[in-house]
């Protein structure tokens, strides 16, 4: 089965040692989109990527201010085992 964006990144901030990624990351992004194969499309990869973690079920998104705009961050949630 085929992994998502969203669980390449997982692995690929979880192994750098980082919990979080936002907008403004663009390295970051960009090693994400390359750690999972994907085409690099300029400044569309990092909206790419930022896109597909709106939709994982691993990150949990809140805002940050920047200037004058918000930016999206996304934080891996942690996981919690019932014993």
């Amino acid at each position: 089965m085929r992994k998502t964006i969203g669980e390449y990144a997982k692995e690929y901030l979880q192994s750098k040692g980082f919990n979080s990624v936002q907008w403004g990351d663009s390295m970051l992004l960009h090693e994400i989109a390359e750690y999972a194969e994907l085409k690099h499309q300029a400044w569309k990869t990092e909206k790419q990527i930022l896109d597909a973690l709106d939709r994982s079920k691993f990150f949990w998104k809140s805002f940050i201010r920047i200037g004058n705009r918000d930016c999206r961050r996304y934080t891996i949630k942690k996981e919690y085992k019932l014993e």
